[in-house]
């Protein structure tokens, strides 16, 4: 008896070790299975749970294989995206059996799948040593790989010595189609399955892409199917839903299913799926209980199902949807550049009710062009994607989603976006603006905008913003910019800023209610004359206000904020606001030729704009106790020098300095010289160079773009600034790019600016 159970044991395990299931779901192929392959596995990579190609060597071949003895009475399948069109020098071969682990070598033999070729075609070939010998057994159809994206399913079943070759485009595995059937008894064991890879120039190079590696033993299927649940979908249709999938000439026979209490004849219709059918009844369902009992029905092999497969389901009327019962919630109109979603457009409905609701009949539309649905549903707090049809598959792994033709192509500025039901009554609007990302990096491509909460009141900018998931947006699932009962969150000033002598910024939690703006919603005191609104943000979170007389030295203000609403109607609440302005004014200034004065952050490249001006400039810093008289210095790079005038450095103060031109956009920003001259800033590299009126080196920077240390920010409308000015460290170890959200910090302490930095411990965290 254990001699048995020791062979069964033995043979169990021989069968799971010989099977093959490999999705890089953990993030590797060094185990579980372990594979090898040419330049010791570093021609193939895991990005996104996907096996990548990694090789660059143009006009080569490279291979990644693993142990499979499966060679009989099996099948084998895989998902692959080829992002090129194929060619007879750019192909891939899948090795189903092989007796060499090396896919190079001119002694192996076996059986490969070869997807390209000339003919840009599916097919199965047989080798004998050397690859030239090739034979192909089953030609697939011509054409199938022309096209400069390919994403597919390909399936091989070998019953016997009967093998078949399927594939499927949709790269689903819902819609295999045979390219042929061959008898062929050559090679009857395998050692190997693997990957050969065959490129030539440059646009070849690392788009490939594999997953879900299948290899298992052919199993009779004996089991007749189940009917595994049925619901309705609304009040005239039934969704009939079996274990496995049947067969449809069976599954459409009206004749096989009875409902009690019966709705009239039924009329059955097939679904994207082959294991659900639809029931398209005469009669509309009545709230209460309903029993489908299902008889005569086939799976795929022939297998009938057993009388009395019955399920019962319960109904009630359809709810009848009203205004933003179902809002456009997420918008994708500029795909480009690609984070990580697929680089096309889509937008999100969300279904905010507990009820499921039939959208047959419902348009969506822009400006331009309408879809109108067809038997479509979205259930209960559910979400749907709609996308242009030909892009259904690269949306398909985050949820449901409906292919629309034609597709309402989205404008990247802006578009207004419309949701009727079938009666033609809106049920959700937005009139979308780039504006409304609220964040300048984002604007330019990439990321989605996403709704901030579909119940709240506030329209327009007020309830979107830039999605903040690291993926670029949240498609099928809740948005990572909602805040539940957004309309409910207190309504508060935070803080304020004095921007200049007689200008206050207040800064807002919220956005604020255009229309309850005014000049009377503020008191100062002590008073400083008239106030007036002189603008209020496009996030609508700031609000300036100007005052007639210009705040007295040394003193202290308290500015209070009543009866001034959100977008939702809250007032605001919050203690007084308070600030102080200096008490002295600067001493006279110091002419020194030992002054001590650092350049400590740099603006060469403004554009694109992520919220400072659009203008080149530098920032020096004072250390010292004395104000430094600045008559005659000079900042200057290789090609040109600028001189300053007229010019003082106060303690302790950063001076802006910049082209004389744009002096008045960066007054705001604190004290501010304009030099002409200006000594343009290259945005790769430069040497800037600050000297004293005796022509002594004060200061001297030779910046490049490395220096940044990030490469979204690099490409420009972010500062460098400078992490310690005291610090004896130089170069790029001094430096790095602005952490303020609006790009940099004229005019403050930087960003960066981390204080006795040479004395911080150092430690390999």
């Amino acid at each position: 008896m254990k001699k048995c159970l020791l062979f069964l044991l033995f043979f169990t395990t021989k069968i799971a070790f010989s099977q093959l299931h490999e999705s890089f779901s953990d993030g590797n192929f060094t185990v579980h299975p372990t594979w090898s392959g040419s330049n010791a596995g570093n021609d193939f990579i895991i990005v996104s749970e996907q096996l990548r190609s990694n090789s660059t060597i143009t006009n080569s071949s490279f291979y990644l294989s693993t142990t499979s003895s499966l060679a009989n009475d099996c099948f084998w399948e895989f998902w692959c995206n080829l992002k090129f069109n194929t060619s007879g020098p750019n192909t891939v071969d899948i090795y189903l059996v092989s007796d060499h682990a090396d896919l190079k070598s001119d002694s192996l033999n076996g059986y490969f799948i070869r997807l390209g070729s000339a003919n840009d075609e599916i097919s199965l070939y047989k080798r004998s040593g050397n690859a030239a010998t090739s034979e192909k057994i089953i030609d697939g159809v011509n054409g199938i790989l022309n096209h400069s994206n390919n994403t597919l399913k390909v399936r091989v079943t070998r019953s016997g010595n009967m093998f078949t070759l399927e594939r499927d485009v949709t790269g689903t595995g819902t819609s295999f189609f045979k390219e042929g059937e061959t008898l062929d008894t050559s090679f009857r064991t395998s050692s190997h399955f693997g990957i050969l890879v065959q490129q030539s120039t440059t646009s070849f190079i690392q788009k490939h892409f594999f997953d879900d590696f299948r290899i298992q033993p052919l199993v009779a299927d004996t089991t007749p199917p189940k009917l595994a649940s049925v619901n309705a979908i609304d009040s005239m249709t039934i969704e009939a839903a079996f274990d496995e999938d049947v067969d449809s000439m069976t599954a459409k026979n009206p004749a096989n299913y009875m409902l009690n209490p019966s709705a009239g004849p039924a009329t059955i219709k097939t679904t994207s799926r082959p294991n659900i059918y639809q029931l398209q009844v005469a009669e509309s369902l009545q709230t209460g209980q309903y029993l489908l009992s299902v008889s005569g029905i086939k799976d795929l092999n022939g297998n009938i199902i057993s009388i009395e497969n019955t399920a019962a389901f319960n109904f009630v009327k359809p709810y009848t949807a009203k205004k933003n019962d179902v809002v456009i919630n997420e918008i994708f109109a500029d795909p480009n550049p690609q984070i990580d979603l697929p680089s096309v457009e889509f937008i999100e409905l969300w279904n905010t009710t507990d009820q499921p609701l039939k959208l047959e009949g419902w348009t969506y539309s822009d400006t331009t062009s309408t879809y109108t649905f067809s038997a479509d549903s979205i259930r209960a707090n559910g979400y749907i994607i709609l996308c242009a049809k030909a892009d259904t598959a690269e949306f398909k792994k985050f949820g449901y989603v409906i292919g629309v033709a034609p597709w309402p192509s989205l404008n990247n500025s802006g578009d207004k976006l419309t949701l009727r039901n079938r009666q033609g009554t809106i049920i959700s609007q937005v009139s979308y603006a780039d504006t409304w990302y609220k964040n300048n990096v984002k604007k330019s491509g990439g990321w989605t905008l996403e709704r901030i909460d579909p119940l709240s009141v506030c329209e327009g900018s007020a309830a979107w913003e830039a999605s903040h998931d690291t993926t670029g947006g949240t498609p099928g699932k809740v948005n990572s910019a909602y805040q539940k009962n957004y309309d409910q969150l207190p309504f508060t000033a935070d803080s304020l800023r004095r921007m200049a002598d007689t200008t206050l910024i207040v800064y807002l939690n919220k956005p604020v209610g255009r229309s309850s703006v005014s000049a009377d919603k503020f008191s100062l005191s002590p008073p400083a004359g008239i106030i007036s609104v002189s603008a209020v943000s496009e996030d609508l979170k700031q609000v300036s206000l100007t005052f007639s007389k210009t705040f007295f030295p040394g003193g202290s203000y308290s500015l209070t904020i009543q009866q001034l609403t959100d977008c939702s109607g809250n007032p605001v609440t919050h203690p007084p606001l308070s600030f102080s302005t200096p008490a002295l004014p600067p001493p006279p200034p110091v002419r020194t030729d030992t002054a001590t004065v650092y350049i400590t952050e740099i603006f060469a490249d403004p554009s694109p704009e992520v919220g400072l001006p659009p203008a080149e400039f530098l920032e020096i810093y004072n250390p010292g106790k004395d104000t430094i008289d600045l008559e005659g210095w000079t900042l200057s790079d290789p090609s040109s020098k600028g001189t300053l005038k007229k010019a003082s450095i106060l303690p302790d103060e950063y001076l802006i300095l910049c082209p004389v031109a744009d002096t008045a956009q960066y007054k705001p920003f604190g004290r501010t010289l304009g030099l002409s001259p200006w000594p343009s800033l290259n945005n790769l590299s430069d040497q800037i160079v600050l000297k004293s009126f005796t022509n002594r080196t004060v200061d001297s920077v030779a910046y490049a773009d490395t220096w940044y240390k990030n490469n979204v920010k690099k490409p420009g409308g972010w500062t460098l600034e400078r992490i310690d000015p005291l610090s004896v460290c130089e170069g790029s170890a001094a430096w790095e790019a602005s952490h303020d959200t609006t790009g940099g910090t004229p005019g403050k302490v930087n960003s960066a600016y981390q204080k006795n930095y040479d004395q911080l411990p150092f430690t390999a965290d």
